[in-house]
């Protein structure tokens, strides 16, 4: 099996929620540069993908 690492500098996630929920709040879901619905669904898809190979020791085709 294969591993890899991703680096990525640390720093609190509060913050930057914080700041991308100002859009929305201040200038209604125009102001929003999230996620939308379709990506936020592609991500969490990779994300259970990545955990069930993980623990299967196998790489996991992600069909939509």
């Amino acid at each position: 099996m294969r591993s890899f690492a991703i680096e990525a500098k640390a720093c609190a996630g509060f913050p930057a929620e914080a700041e991308s929920f100002h859009g929305p709040v201040r200038f209604g879901w125009d102001g929003w540069m999230g996620a939308t619905r379709a990506e936020s669904i592609d991500m969490a898809m990779t994300l259970d993908a990545i955990a069930a190979g993980s623990r299967q020791g196998i790489s996991i085709k992600i069909e939509r």
